[in-house]
């Protein structure tokens, strides 16, 4: 079931996001009732209202991750199984341009459960950005401020 999110990292971002899980692939009518198939015939039903690809073994649609940074009408696109997801990847497929962003993404990812590698030390566990401010704490570099 898809929810929409309201994510608001502390990057002074907020992330209009769309998530979840994408429903199996949907059963095409039947050609012996006189309809024909909607889709190529590497396209099989596995007998529970499910098609799957042959060719691929897909059965599960995975995760979908929509950031709607278009004033919330739309945007990018990802569609993962639910591994690990490294920041480079999530750049390339959803033509993200700012690294920060990306970051962003895999943090909220990171508050759903699933594995990312985000290279920034300033993202925690929790999904949270902080920065370093070396006008406080007598010049303490190593001490992280939430914004």
């Amino acid at each position: 079931m898809m929810k929409r999110y309201n994510f608001c990292p502390g990057n002074m971002g907020s992330y209009d996001i769309l998530f979840g899980q994408v429903p199996a692939y949907v059963q095409c009518p039947d050609t012996r009732q006189g309809e024909t198939l909607a889709v190529s015939e590497t396209w099989t039903p596995t007998g529970d209202g499910v098609l799957m690809n042959r060719a691929k073994g897909i059965k599960d649609g995975g995760y979908l991750l929509v950031w709607l940074h278009r004033g919330g009408s739309g945007g990018g696109a990802f569609r993962f199984d639910g591994g690990t997801v490294s920041a480079g990847y999530l750049m390339e497929k959803m033509d993200i341009k700012l690294m920060g962003d990306v970051n962003a993404l895999l943090a909220f990812l990171r508050t759903q459960g699933f594995d990312v590698h985000i290279d920034d030390p300033a993202w925690d566990n929790d999904g949270l950005y902080g920065r370093r401010c070396a006008a406080q704490d007598g010049g303490d570099l190593d001490n992280v401020h939430r914004l």
